[in-house]
C-alpha cells in the first residue's frame, strides 16, 4: 500500500489555556485545524511530520 502526502500525520504544537500542547493529525485536515486553533485562541508553534519527530525522538 501506497502513502501519499495526505495520509501522512503532522504534530501540530501550539500554546493555550497557560500550556504548551501537541496533537497529531492527518495532513489532509492540518490547515483546518490551524484555523480552528488560533480561532479558538491559541498560539501556533510548530507543525512536524510524524515520521520526522519519530526519527528525533530515536
Amino acid at each position: 500500500m501506497q502513502h501519499t502526502l495526505t495520509d501522512e500525520q503532522v504534530w501540530l504544537e501550539f500554546w493555550k489555556g497557560g500550556a504548551a500542547h501537541s496533537i497529531c493529525v492527518p495532513r489532509s485536515r492540518l490547515r483546518q485545524w490551524r484555523l480552528d486553533l488560533i480561532a479558538d485562541g491559541a498560539v501556533l508553534i510548530r507543525s512536524v511530520s510524524a515520521g520526522v519527530a519519530g526519527e528525533v525522538a530515536a
